[in-house]
């Protein structure tokens, strides 16, 4: 049989609520608790429990934790009697717990315990080459939430999208994926335009543009041909075989972004479009 798999984000449990919610809460351990209650170590019994973000937990609770690590006991908040747990514990975080140990704000010893078996997953700017994968399988997750139907990621899009940091990791692509997905017409594709103000006017996009430019398609622009009317320069690129509508679309949305140095709503205006 399957065993439990109990999941708890430790930053998201006031410090007060945390001893009840992690070990269970006794009949009559404050006013209000009318029926005894399990805590989420107690449900977990003969599984695991996943602490993700352990070191945002206060020092009080750390301590708490400490002693259901060492020992395999804990008790329900307002009751004497002992209850043995039986649970593998894999803890998760982004802070520094080396760092946070010299600072005083993680205890040592519950340190030492939870660290037996490190696992290091680098940052996601630290490994770009998985990101291709990483981008179809979020986008393919949302078209199946709102419905849609995606093709891909336009080139421009792509390079931006490998050209940032994503200091926010995985969560961070994932909102910006999900933005795009929304944004996106059923049956397109992800532009530049669906990436979000946050990604636009980072200093990291800015040289993702300028080299998905340098690497894309060059179509003549209106500017390099003389012709009498917008209708000429039309006929003008599809006779030179580079008049796809996403490549004309995408270099229009550069070259306003370039002209209002990345005013998002000045580059909108030029356009004769609304910002987002």
């Amino acid at each position: 049989t399957q065993q439990p798999w109990v999941e708890i984000n430790c930053a998201a449990i006031p410090e007060q609520l945390i001893e009840s919610e992690l070990f269970g809460v006794e009949r009559g351990a404050f006013s209000g608790a009318t029926v005894s209650r399990k805590g989420r170590f107690e449900h977990a019994h003969g599984g695991t429990v996943f602490l993700d973000e352990v070191g945002l937990l206060s020092l009080n609770a750390q301590s708490k934790l400490l002693r259901v690590l060492q020992s395999g006991e804990m008790e329900r908040l307002g009751s004497n009697s002992t209850i043995r747990c039986d649970i593998r514990v894999i803890a998760a975080t982004n802070e520094n717990l080396d760092a946070l140990v010299k600072a005083g704000k993680f205890r040592e010893d519950l340190y030492f315990r939870l660290n037996v078996f490190p696992i290091h997953i680098p940052a996601l700017r630290e490994r770009k080459h998985e990101m291709p994968s990483l981008m179809s399988a979020i986008i393919r997750r949302f078209c199946d939430k709102y419905r849609k139907n995606i093709y891909r990621c336009t080139q421009q899009a792509r390079e931006v999208l490998l050209a940032y940091d994503w200091p926010g990791n995985i969560r961070e692509l994932e909102n910006v994926l999900e933005r795009a997905v929304i944004l996106c017409p059923d049956e397109g594709e992800i532009h530049i335009s669906h990436l979000g103000e946050l990604i636009r006017r980072s200093n990291a996009i800015s040289t993702g543009i300028a080299d998905a430019a340098a690497s894309s398609q060059t179509f003549v622009a209106p500017a390099q041909v003389v012709v009498a009317s917008i209708d000429d320069w039309a006929d003008q690129v599809i006779e030179s075989g580079q008049g796809s509508l996403n490549t004309i679309r995408d270099s229009l949305v550069k070259g306003a972004m370039r002209r209002s140095q990345g005013n998002l709503s000045l580059a909108a205006a030029t356009l004769g479009m609304t910002r987002g």
